[in-house]
């Protein structure tokens, strides 16, 4: 699976093919550094992969994770096409 990032403070139209966790967040140790989004918590979420399904997970950030413009509060499966938001980051789900 890969992930793409529409919109982003300091970055846009990267691309990054996820690895078994990838973690996103402010921290430079993150997989996905967002640095310089102030709405973004040091380690905001992770995608996961779990017996053959990716998942993401809101890792209790302060603003929350939002799929297809939903707040989620536990791991929800990720699927092609999927749209999610973290901070003022946009992020699409491919293959």
């Amino acid at each position: 699976m890969r992930l793409r990032i529409l919109e982003a403070v300091d970055h846009q139209d990267e691309r990054f093919s996820l690895e078994r966790e990838t973690t996103i967040g402010r921290s430079e140790l993150c997989t996905i550094s967002l640095p310089n989004d102030t709405f973004v918590s040091t380690v905001h979420a992770r995608i996961f992969a779990d017996d053959g399904t990716t998942f993401l997970e809101d890792l209790g950030s302060t603003n929350g994770t939002f799929l297809n413009a939903r707040r989620i509060d536990q791991p929800v499966p990720l699927r092609r096409g999927d749209r999610f938001t973290i901070g003022k980051a946009l992020f699409e789900v491919g293959r």
